[in-house]
């Protein structure tokens, strides 16, 4: 069976601190997809066995109970549960109204987008940013 690997596109998600219990999906700080294979392993201290993707090649790495990679120090490879983040950002273009006042144009996801298309009209003043809650859309 092939398992595909993607790193985690951080801005579109908020970390949350590791919990072994929860069922949202796991990923390191640094945004490699990791596939926790048991919880419960014997021994002392690292009973997390995971697989971490690395340039395309799985390495088998044990966690303490708190998603440490080691006690003493954080490292990218840390495990972090995430969730899509509760904001969303959205890019509009300002356009001075012929005859006086602005309008607002088309929202766009990315800021690249929306300056790209500020220039198809000459009338372009700004591109500005809105924030809102993701649960109200």
């Amino acid at each position: 069976m092939e398992t595909t690997f993607q790193k985690i596109n951080l801005e579109e998600y908020d970390l949350l601190p590791y919990d072994p219990t929860s069922d949202l999906p796991v990923c390191t700080r640094d945004g490699k997809s990791v596939r926790v294979l048991c919880t419960d392993r014997a021994g002392i201290g690292f009973h997390i066995v995971a697989l971490i993707m690395h340039e395309g090649i799985e390495s088998i790495e044990t966690f303490s109970n708190y998603g440490r990679l080691n006690s003493r120090v954080t490292t990218n490879n840390d495990l972090f549960n995430y969730k899509p983040k509760s904001q969303v950002r959205f890019w509009y273009n300002v356009y001075c109204r012929s005859g006086g006042g602005i309008i607002l144009g088309d929202a766009y996801t990315s800021e690249k987008e929306a300056k790209e298309q500020s220039f198809a009209n000459d009338q372009y003043l700004e591109t500005l940013s809105y924030t809102v809650n993701a649960e109200t859309l």
